[in-house]
């Protein structure tokens, strides 16, 4: 890990300052949600992969989350099992989605 954020300025902020080959981005966050983020990010830093991580398990949530530019969606409630499968596979620029989405 190369930075952490408490809200989704913030963490804009430390994107633009670390050039992250990768970011996992939590959907709910103050000041900035993790969708408006994702569209930052990949604006800015187009280089940077993006994982969503959510209590978010819906298709609707999915949807927005890749059109906004991520190429990873991991639920929470599958964090245990998918998150480093996520990481893996975004790194080498393939999509991955949690299994389950509604």
């Amino acid at each position: 890990m190369v930075a952490e954020a408490e809200n989704g300025l913030d963490a804009l902020e430390q994107a633009r300052k670390v050039f992250p080959d990768l970011a996992v981005v939590d959907v709910s966050m103050p000041q900035m949600n993790g969708i408006e983020l994702t569209r930052e990010i990949r604006q800015s830093l187009p280089e940077t992969e993006i994982v969503i991580l959510t209590q978010h398990n819906s298709q609707s949530v999915l949807e927005q989350a890749r059109e906004a530019g991520a190429r990873g969606y991991v639920v929470k409630s599958a964090v245990a099992e998918d998150l480093i499968t996520a990481v893996e596979a975004v790194r080498q620029h393939r999509s991955f989605t949690s299994s389950g989405i509604e």
